[in-house]
């Protein structure tokens, strides 16, 4: 601490004491010749502008609610308390009936904070975590910005910590509790920012509940490297977040010294808090409280607490030294996070616990010291075995277990996968290995041309990380993760190949996946090989193998024809010139195609040389006809739409070539610099820049495709169109070769693929609906129901399946009732609808439990009806296709309604609280069921929207969702493929009858194998929370 330490705290009591005009001219005067003593002053005074509480008048002026007062779908049933960033009260949902507390926010603060605190309400719901509080809605009602958080009961820490401290065991089972919570929000990018005991809640059975993320800051998560994760300098460097200049938040006990200076905060903010908070657990005291806010800042930035074993001898040196590590005033010298807190904590706790210990302690007493020194080694041995492996276990439960969880919600399945390897080995037939298996597992067989190939995988996401190799070609019937990955194949005398590619083949029991090889002599440079075989997207035609250039044309590869006088060589320009419908002469056209200078080159090139720098970056500013005389001079051609599609055919399930492609809105990229490895091995078909190919697209305009850095994601599969003569700084190409011509009909024009335009339609009227309605009534007669197999093997479930006749001529109706354990009846039942997977299953023994499991380990009953068309119950229908899909879509909604009917005949299931989930196809149409089956009270739809095409007008989706009037709630991935957001999502949102308050749509960043998002379980039991109303939570034995 500073000798003048006494003068400093002094002087700034006298000069916070005066108006901030007339403090200089005071310090000028009081501090004289001593600048040391004024900067230290005038920087407490800094942070006392805003460390202290606000003014009285701020706080008790605002307008209060009162008991029985309403603040939207909420009344006010008491004052909780009262802080500077808001009033909380306890109210009660009126939909739902649920408790609840509202903090609102001050009217005083500006549109900024309020902003901002709304903003990072938000974004704090993320964590789903039993030790944080759960954060219900974040609104506006009534001009008062509030959020609405889960109500707790119990104490705050601060109230049950004691005079001198808890006991070491209780400080630590506490501490160990609030770690966990704090750890699952900085895993989802979350920092408190101002934890204190106050913030923290004890309930009666000693659970904890982290309070008040109103401080929370949003930070972006570190992308996973590899099974490991990533290191601790990257993690701190790109969870680090700047705080407004010069400001300092939280209470001033607990700050750190980065908050106490108003530096740049991240998670080790957190971890100094906590480390202040676990002091206090242990003694009593607080570590840097000096009385008096000066004080306690120049503690927190100067002084080293009182050891913790000076006040509390009985705490472990272990602990003792974690305390110590976490109060550092360096943050590189701290933990780098809660997560690695926890784990150090776990050690500890392991060791005070652990049977070894025990035993040394006894042995130790003088009595029993002789008697047993034979024995001792034998004992140490057995005793050191059964901790290590108690500790092996502990570490996978309470550690790894919870990082699947999480590289599974990131779609880095591998990574995943090889952690629960390692819990196998360790833990063997570990539920949630099993649930892994069940899941994210797949079986698959992979071949290669020629045979005897290496093969090897990482996640698509992780392009630096490790490769995990798999064995040599032919590998029959592995097990792989499910997911998109890289492949990497290599051969001796082969070029090795990287690919991009799934196991999941839909419709396929038996999947198999080739890759062929080509010897490195002979194979053309810098080109990859696409095999022969179907478009995606343009009518399923059959290609032949032809080679695509691995990147765009770069300005470098292009130098080379400008050196080489491509533009001075007629017979490279063999199509007709044609210019706003008027032809030009060969030397007219030579003219248009100039640089900056006026000499031959790209648009954007200088004296015919491109930009310094610029040589590996792709070539745009080129027209078409510069395009396809280059192919020429390079002996190669543009590709064909056909060809592009074939090339560009990434699984349409996965969004990842698109999320790593560059829509950066930045700017052009180095080629390949973006690691938007497509499915045969070229990069960048997607993003950077858009790429012309040869076919005419309308009158007089030209294909581009790809998308460009400046357009949103969804450009990636839109067809466009550019004058040949455009030279557009966003359009580039590459090349293609092929042994025979493309076949005449790849380089004809391309018709125009219409997109639905759901503005431009009217819903049939109510009249003409009815008519449509009929079709799915249906006259009661007998269910005859019976339970076929009853499957208890589950710790969380009971699994029966039952079936039951139809309304209509055929089999019977199969279903798969899941009851949850730990909980009472009666339950609500959420009714599952299969995706279009199920109609590629043979066998109704793998179902999608990706959202189910959640719903059922909430407390909820789950039926998984097995609908007409699906599973066991595929059946051949005779007709046109409009005539198969109508039977199709008739029955299987007779189904969702008979499956109700089943589960009124259940005592265990409450009838008044049904609510239907649908998954892709089965949310697609969903608004057959909606409309017509009244006991449904609540919807999720995940991955769903309008149809993309036309469909028969009395089974079109589009007809009945104007008639939906319950809750509704949409999950999708921004970037879906299938179901884009503008033409799909969004239409079906704004169709829905459903009030605006009473829908919702949820936007996550992924395409369409949205599974495994953690916020997809949060949003989904939210939902039914509040719609449904909240459940008990199910209490099970200790695994």
């Amino acid at each position: 601490m500073l000798k003048d330490w006494p003068l400093i705290e002094e002087l700034f009591h006298k000069a916070a004491a005066l108006p901030t005009s007339e403090r200089s001219g005071f310090l000028a005067q009081a501090c004289g010749s001593d600048p040391a003593v004024r900067v230290e002053v005038e920087s407490l005074l800094a942070a006392d502008n805003t460390v202290k509480e606000l003014p009285a008048a701020f706080v008790t002026g605002m307008q209060g609610l009162v008991p029985g007062e309403r603040l939207g779908g909420y009344e006010i049933e008491a004052l909780c308390g009262q802080g500077a960033t808001g009033t909380v009260y306890r109210a009660h949902d009126t939909r739902s009936g649920a408790k609840v507390a509202i903090k609102v926010f001050p009217p005083l603060l500006s549109a900024e904070q309020r902003r901002r605190y709304l903003k990072e309400a938000r974004a704090a719901s993320v964590v789903n975590h039993p030790a944080v509080v759960k954060v219900l809605e974040a609104g506006s009602a009534d001009n008062r910005d509030f959020i609405v958080m889960e109500f707790v009961e119990g104490q705050t820490l601060g109230e049950v910590i004691p005079p001198k401290g808890l006991t070491v065991e209780a400080a630590l089972d506490l501490a160990r509790l609030i770690l966990q919570g704090l750890s699952a929000a900085h895993s989802a990018g979350i920092i408190h920012r101002d934890l204190k005991p106050s913030n923290i809640m004890v309930g009666p059975t000693g659970a904890v509940k982290i309070l008040d993320f109103g401080l929370a800051k949003v930070v972006k998560t570190p992308v996973e490297a590899s099974a490991h994760g990533s290191s601790t300098q990257q993690e701190t460097q790109l969870m680090s977040v700047e705080t407004t200049a010069g400001q300092i938040l939280g209470t001033v006990c607990y700050l750190s010294p980065e908050q106490a200076e108003g530096q740049p905060v991240d998670v080790r903010t957190d971890v100094f808090s906590f480390g202040v908070v676990l002091y206090e657990l242990l003694t009593g005291a607080r570590p840097f409280d000096r009385g008096s806010l000066a004080g306690t800042l120049s503690a927190i930035l100067r002084d080293e607490p009182v050891p913790v074993r000076k006040l509390r001898a009985d705490t472990p040196r272990d602990v003792a030294r974690l305390i110590e590590r976490s109060l550092e005033k360096d943050r590189e010298k701290r933990f780098a996070s809660a997560g690695e807190f926890l784990r150090a904590l776990l050690v500890c706790q392991a060791g005070l616990e652990s049977r070894t210990r025990r035993a040394i302690r006894f042995l130790r007493r003088p009595k029993v010291l002789a008697p047993v020194a034979l024995g001792l080694a034998l004992i140490l041995a057995v005793a050191g075995y059964s901790a290590t492996r108690w500790l092996r276990i502990r570490h996978a439960r309470q550690t790894i277990e919870p990082r699947i969880v999480q590289l599974v919600g990131q779609h880095f399945y591998n990574a995943a996968d090889q952690l629960v390897q390692q819990i196998e080995r360790t833990v063997p037939g570990d539920q949630a290995v099993r649930d892994f298996i069940r899941d994210y597992r797949i079986v698959t067989s992979v071949t290669t041309t020629p045979a005897g190939a290496d093969v090897a995988i990482k996640d698509y996401g992780t392009p630096d990380a490790a490769w995990r190799v798999l064995g040599n070609a032919p590998l029959q019937n592995i097990t792989i993760p499910l997911g998109y990955f890289r492949w990497r194949v290599s051969l001796p005398g082969y070029r090795t190949r990287e690919f991009a590619e799934t196991g999941i083949q839909p419709g396929n029991p038996q999947p198999m996946i080739r890759f062929a090889l080509y010897r490195e002599a002979g194979s053309p440079a810098d080109m990859e090989l696409v095999p022969a075989g179907p478009t995606y997207r343009a009518g399923a035609v059959k290609v032949p193998e032809f080679w695509m250039d691995r990147f765009e044309v770069t300005n470098r590869r292009y130098q080379d024809f400008v050196d080489a006088g491509g533009y001075r060589k007629p017979e490279l320009w063999q199509e007709p010139f044609v210019k706003d419908g008027e032809n030009l002469t060969w030397e007219q056209a030579m003219s248009e195609f100039r640089d900056k200078t006026g000499r031959p080159g790209p648009a954007d090139w200088d004296v015919g040389k491109y930009p310094e720098g610029k040589g590996d970056y792709p070539v745009t500013g080129v027209s078409w006809y510069e395009a396809a005389a280059y192919a020429r001079f390079a002996q190669k051609r543009l590709p064909s739409y056909v060809e592009w599609q074939r090339a560009a055919s990434t699984e349409w399930l996965y969004a990842d070539a698109v999320l790593v492609s560059n829509f950066s809105g930045k700017g052009l990229a180095k080629v390949g610099s973006y690691h938007g490895l497509d499915r045969f091995g070229t990069y960048d078909l997607f993003g950077n820049c858009k790429e012309w190919l040869w076919n005419e697209y309308r009158a007089g305009q030209r294909l581009v495709m790809g998308g460009a850095w400046d357009e949103a994601y969804y450009a990636s599969r839109v067809e466009d169109q550019a004058t040949p003569m455009e030279r557009r700084a966003t359009i580039g190409f590459r090349c293609v070769r092929s042994d025979a011509p493309p076949p005449p009909a790849f380089l004809a024009t391309v018709a125009t693929r219409p997109v639905r335009d759901y503005s431009q339609e009217k819903p049939v009227d109510d009249q003409t609906f009815a008519g449509f309605r009929k079709q799915f009534d249906y006259d009661p007669t007998p269910l005859r129901p019976k339970t076929e197999e009853i499957d208890d093997s589950n710790p969380y479930w009971r699994k029966e399946k039952v079936s039951f006749d139809a309304v209509y001529a055929g089999p019977r109706v199969m279903a798969y009732l899941f009851l949850p354990r730990g909980s009472a009846p009666p339950y609500q039942t959420v009714v599952y609808f299969a995706s279009g997977l199920g109609a590629g299953e043979k066998s109704s023994g793998h179902l999608e439990m990706w959202f189910v499991e959640p719903l059922i380990r909430s407390g909820r009953a789950v039926l998984y009806p097995v609908p007409w068309g699906m599973y066991e119950r595929r059946e051949a229908v005779k007709g046109s296709g409009d005539e198969r899909l109508r039977a199709r879509l008739v029955r299987q909604v007779l189904d969702m309604r008979r499956s109700l009917d089943y589960l009124e005949t259940r005592p265990e299931i409450d009838r008044g609280k049904f609510a239907y989930f649908g998954f892709s196809y089965s949310a697609l149409f969903s608004p057959l069921v909606l409309a017509t089956e009244p006991r449904f009270k609540a919807a999720e739809l995940a991955v769903g929207g309008l149809l993309p095409g036309k469909a028969p007008v009395e089974v079109d989706p589009f007809q009945y969702a104007p008639r939906v009037r319950i809750p509704v709630l949409m999950m999708n991935g921004r970037y879906d493929l299938a179901y884009p957001l503008e033409t799909c999502q969004m239409p079906l949102l704004n169709t829905l009858g459903t009030p605006a308050a009473d829908k919702k749509h949820v936007l996550l960043e992924a395409g369409h194998a949205m599974v495994g998002f953690p916020a997809t379980t949060r949003e989904s039991l939210d939902w039914l929370d509040r719609y449904l109303g909240p459940v008990q939570v199910p209490v099970l034995p200790r695994q």
